[in-house]
Parts: structure tokens; sequence; C-alpha cells
């Protein structure tokens, strides 16, 4: 099983106008889960991530995703309650940048400054 560590939610309560169409306010809906599902993969176990020097659908990260799934399920089910299908398309979008992101760092073609206020991210040509 995955160890999702728990964080003090603030629960944010969304208005949304009532002559706004139902596709934005599901796109909303959808966006605000995106963020809740990289908060509870933030606080997880090293371990427990997908690994970023493997493919997506190796025998490995399938094993992996195959007890993360269901637990981000349970977390986000409260306020969200995303089908499999949903999570594996984030999941995806989501390694495909960390994976990305790995690569140029290995190849020394980027390097990342983190200050306390902004990120600075500097591509070498």
């Amino acid at each position: 099983m995955v160890q999702i560590g728990w964080v003090k939610k603030v629960k944010k309560m969304v208005h949304y106008a009532k002559n706004q169409p139902k596709e934005e306010q599901e796109e909303q809906r959808e966006k605000e889960a995106r963020i809740e599902m990289k908060m509870i993969l933030k606080t997880i176990k090293p371990n427990d991530n997908l690994d970023d020097n493997e493919m997506f659908n190796s025998p490995k990260n399938v094993e992996i995703r195959s007890r993360l799934i269901p637990e981000l399920r349970r977390a986000m089910f409260p306020n969200y309650k995303p089908s499999v299908a949903q999570l594996m398309n984030w999941l995806s979008a989501l390694y495909k940048s960390r994976r990305s992101q790995t690569q140029l760092k290995k190849s020394g073609k980027v390097t990342r400054t983190v200050t306390k206020f902004t990120t600075t991210v500097a591509y070498k040509m």
C-alpha cells in the first residue's frame, strides 16, 4: 500500500456565476482536482513515485501505478471523484513533464535556481 501523508487542507469555496456555462464549471473543477492530486503526490515516499528513468508503461511503473491510483482516488474522494482514466491521463502528463526536466538536467542543458519567491530556469544552448 502506498503511504500518503495527510496535509492540512484548506477548503476553498468556488463560486460560479449563474450564467457561467457548465463546461467552464467542469473545466475549473478538473483543474482544481489536478492541483490537489499534485499536492497529494508531493507527500508520498520517493520509492512510491513513478520512476523517471523508466518509460511510463514499464513493468515497474505499471506496478507503482496499480498501488498509487486507488490511494489517490481515496485521498481525493471527499472533494473530487476522478475516474481511473482521468488519473491515468493526469499522471501521464505529470510524468512526461518530470521526465523531460530530468533528462534536461542530466544533459546539463538546464539549471534550476529556486529562491523563496521565484524559480529561475536557465537553458544552455
